[in-house]
């Protein structure tokens, strides 16, 4: 029970890898040894073990490249005239292995090292399998790598690329796709992402892709028609993490008269954002219009509706909101009116059990009354 808990690599278990020593007998069994020096007392730990086992989640993939072997070494020293001025250095590394984040993304790993003296803070020293197959995408995220290999790096908003820090590692990818127009037929603003986020320690992996982006949602336009939106999903070692997403669509009609013009358009649309601990719903309703007369008199209305549901931590809330814009423009003069008007509805921590709603034996008896079957 020794690795009992530990957990390395966003959330791979020690104890579920690593093959147990039932004998003192063996190369793989750990050894301490004290020693005794005329100044100091000196104590040693090392430890030198293939890793052949996979972890439950499959997170951890052994034996790629070649054997895959944890050594650990440590080595205390304490001066027997000042005991205060104990040093202590530190060294763990893993050799050949792969890490797949649920079929999304796996990464190669040549070496991971861990090192740690007295005086300075943990270092991380990380070599990669090099080549293409680095960083490898599976599942429905196997079409980044043949996109990567025919589209040059600066075809990527976001380029290909490897951030490497002592708390862990991590990669996205962006890739902006050409709009396209057909007669009365628009797509633009197409964007495909992926990412991952790899931590050294016990903070959970995740992974996330997006269809277009919240800041830069899609378009699609047929004739008077259009709308919008954006796909977003984070999904870590604990499960599904994060979904968001929005979806907008709506009319237009423009009329030039050539003494006057005018427009006018309607949106509608709906937002959803999930997490482990809150959730939001909201959908609103935009009407626009406006008008110009010579181009000396000019008027637009602007009305928003809008009304949401959150809930976190336990707690829901429920608000509407709406907003009525109103801007008259008469030569140099400009005349402007807002109104606005918010209702909040504060809702219970939980819904009501079932004794909630039977205060007392009265109440049950009645309750139970109800449905007794007629003599």
């Amino acid at each position: 029970d020794f690795f009992k808990g530990a957990k390395i690599l966003g959330g791979v278990e020690l104890a579920t890898i690593l093959d147990i020593a039932h004998t003192l007998a063996g190369t793989n069994v750990p050894k301490l040894l004290s020693t005794q020096l005329p100044d100091k007392i000196e104590a040693r730990f090392d430890w030198n073990t293939n890793i052949n086992r996979s972890d439950p989640l499959g997170l951890f993939v052994p034996n790629a490249g070649g054997a895959t072997v944890l050594e650990m070494h440590g080595v205390v020293s304490s001066p027997i005239a000042s005991p205060a001025k104990t040093t202590f250095t530190a060294t763990a590394s893993v050799v050949h292995f792969k890490v797949n984040l649920f079929g999304f993304v796996t990464v190669w790993f040549d070496r991971l090292q861990f090192s740690s003296k007295s005086g300075s803070k943990p270092d991380v020293a990380v070599d990669l399998h090099p080549g293409e197959d680095t960083i490898s995408f599976g599942g429905p995220l196997e079409f980044v790598n043949e996109l990567r290999k025919i589209i040059p790096s600066n075809g990527f908003s976001d380029p290909p690329s490897l951030s490497v820090t002592p708390s862990g590692l991590s990669a996205s990818y962006s890739i902006n796709i050409p709009s396209v127009a057909v007669g009365i037929f628009a797509l633009e603003h197409i964007s495909l992402g992926a990412g991952f986020s790899l931590p050294f320690d016990a903070k959970p992996a995740e992974v996330r892709f997006n269809f277009a982006e919240r800041q830069r949602p899609f378009s699609l336009t047929v004739s008077l028609l259009g709308g919008g939106g954006f796909f977003a999903i984070g999904v870590g070692t604990e499960g599904v993490r994060e979904i968001e997403a929005a979806l907008e669509f709506g009319a237009a009609l423009s009329i030039d008269l050539g003494v006057a013009s005018g427009s006018v358009e309607i949106k509608a649309g709906v937002y959803f954002h999930w997490m482990q601990k809150s959730v939001e719903l909201a959908g609103y309703v935009r009407l626009h219009g406006e008008l110009s007369v010579l181009g000396l008199i000019s008027a637009s209305l602007t009305f928003n509706l809008q009304l949401a549901y959150l809930k976190e931590n336990g707690h829901s809330v429920v608000w509407g909101e709406a907003t009525l814009e109103i801007e008259i423009d008469i030569l140099f003069l400009s005349f402007s009116v807002s109104v606005s008007c918010r209702r909040e509805f504060g809702g219970s921590d939980s819904d009501p059990k079932f004794l909630d709603l039977i205060p007392d034996q009265l109440t049950w008896t009645n309750y139970c009354e109800a449905f007794a079957a007629e003599a």
